[in-house]
């Protein structure tokens, strides 16, 4: 992990994921992080000292997910509440609270276009994230409604592009969306395997890039 680059006040940190014995790279992430008002000090001073210690990485980064089109073809794919036991020291919903959640409105939209349980079981289908963009805003605390809406953004001949958004139940603000890119996967041959027709026609009205 190191420091990746600085953006006007923001700072962003890479992680490469690596194999012990070939180094060979499995996965990388990078996080962007804006400074917020917290209870304890020296933030200028941090944000200093974190941009002065760049360090080279030259993976290509990710692409900008544009706004959907059709907005209104997204389906309702959660609907919940923040409990006590997720919520970090500042009283925030945790990190891992967004992913579980978003891990949910995926199979929901799954199901929305034959991707059901009991499709997956019969073909031994299943379906494997290999890419996915978290863009949070400030989180929800204990108690607060829940609300999921989720649309497609693309398929490919075994891939799908999903966009989800999480938004306060009670006043609709934005809380969080997540980018998600996955392919329909072979559960015995471990590999993607293409989607049958009928499933991506029934995809086709979900899309709403």
């Amino acid at each position: 992990s190191g420091v990746i680059g600085k953006e006007r006040d923001m700072i962003r940190i890479g992680h490469e994921l690596t194999r012990v014995d070939t180094r060979e790279v499995c996965a990388l992430a990078e996080h962007t992080l804006a400074p917020r008002d917290v209870p304890y000090g020296a933030l200028a001073e941090q944000r200093r000292v974190l941009a002065g210690a760049v360090v080279p990485w030259t993976t290509p980064g990710f692409d900008e997910i544009a706004p959907p089109a059709h907005e209104g073809r997204m389906i309702d794919s959660g609907r919940d509440r923040v409990k006590a036991s997720e919520v970090d020291e500042r009283g925030e919903l945790m990190l891992s609270g967004f992913v579980h959640r978003f891990a949910g409105a995926c199979l929901h939209l799954c199901s929305a276009f034959g991707v059901t349980p009991a499709y997956m079981r019969e073909a031994k289908r299943g379906f494997s994230t290999f890419e996915a963009q978290l863009h949070l805003a400030p989180p929800p605390g204990a108690g607060d409604g829940l609300a999921l809406r989720s649309g497609l953004l693309a398929t490919g001949n075994s891939s799908v592009r999903m966009l989800h958004e999480l938004r306060h139940a009670r006043t609709g603000e934005r809380l969080a969306s997540f980018h998600q890119a996955g392919v329909h996967f072979d559960l015995e041959a471990r590999r993607s395997a293409p989607l049958p027709a009928a499933l991506r026609e029934r995809a086709s009205a979900l899309m709403i890039a």
